[in-house]
């Protein structure tokens, strides 16, 4: 259950749901017409944090099998719905107050 590093990949994919997500909130104000690419970013900042950190770790036996794969993107899906739901609920936020 616990193999293929899947609790750091939940770990890191939470910590870095929660920086994307308090540094879009943060910039929410100033950055009103770029959040979407803000988002965008974070995304890909989570991408290449999976070739940096898990990719080494998934190919040392000289494959990444599916089992390795879904322990990356389940993690990262999770998270990113969840960072989906909360920009949304921002931009509604930001609408209303315009």
């Amino acid at each position: 259950m616990y193999d293929h590093h899947i609790v750091l990949s939940y770990v890191i994919n939470a910590i870095l749901a929660l920086l994307i997500f308090s540094i879009i909130y943060f910039l929410s104000n100033k950055l009103k017409t770029q959040i979407g690419f803000l988002f965008i970013a974070g995304s890909s900042i989570k991408f290449a944090v999976f070739f940096i950190v898990f990719s080494p770790l998934y190919k040392e036996d000289g494959s990444i099998n599916s089992l390795e794969l879904a322990a990356f993107f389940v993690p990262y899906t999770i998270s990113l719905i969840i960072e989906t739901i909360g920009v949304s609920q921002l931009l509604k936020k930001l609408e209303k107050t315009e």
